[in-house]
């Protein structure tokens, strides 16, 4: 969303939120649209860390209700109908969460980027698109080098996104330019070959578009 939107939604919350508190005999504290978008960014991070974990119990009560209830509230892609069905695992496949050779295997998750990304790119909490992602890159650079849009009125989205490129993107000594991507994302269908490739141990994405710029 963009600033002006920000302030109609923060208008429909504050008067929700006197409504609430007129109701229980509290004074309300009005919220301004910078602390909606700091509050957001924090939930989503939350839930998306919960849901990646399949963690819902909540600490307090030990409940899973709440966390479940709000982890799904929106689905996170396209609900649609299966076309084959699943079988079972044979009982030659390892176990889930070990190599095949026995050895339990570990990953450790990474920051989770900042909430709310221009849409698209995060298809769900596990998938990418990494086209998506070069596109959202080259609409950045027209509108912020080409254009000279003022950064004050760029989307609260491409906030997010352009502190994401300042914390992943790495210059290599050739003039390369690679973003390191998150080790628990899947790469949607139909990912050019060569678009990722292997840098210290870690996947990382050409971002070709950005050399010579």
């Amino acid at each position: 969303m963009d600033p002006r939107k920000w302030v109609t939604a923060t208008r429909a919350y504050n008067l929700r939120l006197e409504g609430l508190c007129r109701a229980k005999n509290i004074k309300a504290v009005e919220k301004s649209p910078q602390a909606l978008v700091s509050k957001l960014g924090y939930i989503e991070g939350k839930v998306c860390a919960r849901i990646l974990k399949q963690d819902y119990k909540s600490i307090q009560s030990g409940n899973e209700d709440f966390w479940r209830k709000h982890c799904h509230a929106v689905p996170l892609g396209k609900v649609a109908e299966a076309n084959h069905r699943l079988e079972k695992a044979g009982k030659t496949n390892h176990k889930c969460g070990y190599c095949s050779d026995g050895i339990k295997s570990s990953s450790k998750i990474d920051t989770l980027p900042d909430w709310p990304q221009p849409q698209g790119i995060f298809i769900s909490v596990t998938d990418f698109d990494p086209i998506e992602f070069l596109v959202a890159i080259k609409a950045m650079y027209e509108r912020t080098v080409l254009e000279k849009e003022d950064t004050d009125n760029m989307s609260v989205e491409y906030k997010a996104f352009t502190k994401l490129l300042e914390q992943r993107l790495v210059v290599l000594g050739d003039g390369t330019i690679l973003f390191k991507l998150y080790e628990w994302l899947s790469f949607t269908l139909g990912t050019p070959d060569g678009l990722v490739v292997d840098h210290n141990g870690s996947k990382y994405l050409r971002v070709d578009c950005l050399q010579n710029v």
